[in-house]
C-alpha cells in the first residue's frame, strides 16, 4: 500500500505544479485502503501530511481533484501501463534516489516486511535442519492454521495425543526407547516397531477400530495427492490421517475411542507386556 500512497502523492504534486487552465483532475488507484487512509485525519506520516497540503493548495487554486478506485488487472490500458512502469522502476531502482525520496514508510509496512523476512529465514531453516524430521514429513511449510475445526473442538487429552503422534514425541516405544525404563521399541503383540503409524494402522489389537478408521477416510474424497500412487484416494497413509480434514476427524475419533498413545495406555501396555513375558517363561 505504501507504493500506492506514494504514487498518489506524486500525482498531487504534479497537479499542484501544473501550468494549465484545467479545473478538474482525476487520479485513479487500485488501492482502496490508500483512499480510505487518505480520508482519515489521524494519519500523521510525512507522506500523508504532504498530500493534505497539496490538496489544500490545489483547492486554493480553484481546482478540484477526483480520486477514484479502479479494479486492478482488468485490462484498463492506463492501469496496465502503470503496472508495467512500476515493475520497470522496481528493476532499475537507484538506491540513492530511493533514499532521498521525500516519503516515509508506514509502521504496518515495516511489520509486514519484518514478518516476511522472518518467515523466509524460518522456512529455510525448516528445510535444512535435522530437528523435527517426523513432523516435517507432514508439515513442509510454516502454515500454522488448523485444517479442521474438530481439532479446536477436541478434548484436551485427544488433542494432545494427536499432536504428539504428529510430532513423533509421545507415548509409543519408537520414542520412549531412548529412556532407561524401556528395553526395546517393539509392540509386545505384533513384535514389530511400535511407531505412530503402527498403532494407528496395523496393530492387531485394534483391528475393529482400524477398520472403522480406514472405511471412514477412504470413502471420503480427500487425499494428499492425486492419482493412484501413494497419497491417492485409494490408499490410507499416515499423512492422510493427520493432514486432511476427513483424516483428522476420523483419527481424533479413533484416539478418543481407544485412548492409545496416552500415559495410562502405555502403563497398561507395559504391565501387559510383563504378564506376557511371565507366561512365555512358564511355557
Amino acid at each position: 500500500m505504501d507504493a500506492e500512497i506514494y504514487a498518489i502523492s506524486q500525482a498531487l504534486e504534479r497537479i499542484t505544479d501544473a501550468k494549465t487552465r484545467k479545473k478538474h483532475f482525476w487520479v485513479f488507484t487500485d488501492s482502496q485502503s490508500a483512499i480510505q487512509n487518505l480520508q482519515k485525519d489521524q494519519m500523521e506520516t510525512e507522506v500523508y501530511r504532504d498530500m493534505r497540503q497539496n490538496l489544500e493548495e490545489i483547492k486554493a487554486q480553484g481546482r478540484k481533484v477526483h480520486i477514484h478506485w479502479i479494479p486492478s488487472h482488468t485490462f484498463i490500458p492506463g492501469n496496465e501501463l502503470a503496472d508495467m512502469a512500476a515493475k520497470k522502476g522496481a528493476r532499475n531502482a537507484d538506491p540513492e534516489i530511493i533514499n532521498s525520496a521525500r516519503t516515509s514508510i508506514s509502521r504496518s509496512f515495516i511489520k509486514r516486511d519484518i514478518a516476511k523476512i522472518a518467515r523466509e529465514e524460518w522456512t529455510q531453516y525448516w528445510k535444512t535442519t535435522n530437528q523435527g524430521q517426523q513432523y516435517s514429513k507432514f508439515q513442509t511449510s510454516l502454515e500454522l492454521k488448523m485444517k479442521a475445526k474438530e481439532l479446536k473442538q477436541a478434548d484436551r487429552l485427544t488433542f494432545t495425543t494427536f499432536t504428539q503422534i504428529k510430532l513423533g514425541h509421545g507415548y509409543f516405544k519408537s520414542y520412549l526407547v531412548r529412556l532407561p525404563a524401556y528395553e526395546n521399541n517393539l509392540c509386545h503383540i505384533c513384535k514389530v516397531k511400535q511407531t505412530p503409524e503402527h498403532i494407528l494402522m496395523s496393530c492387531k489389537q485394534y483391528r475393529a477400530e482400524q477398520k472403522t478408521l480406514r472405511n471412514t477416510v477412504l470413502k471420503s474424497k480427500t487425499g494428499p495427492g492425486p492419482g493412484s500412487g501413494p497419497g491417492s484416494n485409494n490408499e490410507l497413509s499416515l499423512k492422510r490421517l493427520l493432514c486432511t480434514r476427513e483424516g483428522i476427524k476420523a483419527t481424533l475419533a479413533f484416539l478418543k475411542e481407544t485412548r492409545i498413545a496416552t500415559r495410562k495406555w502405555m502403563v497398561g501396555e507395559v504391565n501387559e507386556e510383563m504378564e506376557w513375558g511371565s507366561i512365555d517363561r512358564e511355557v
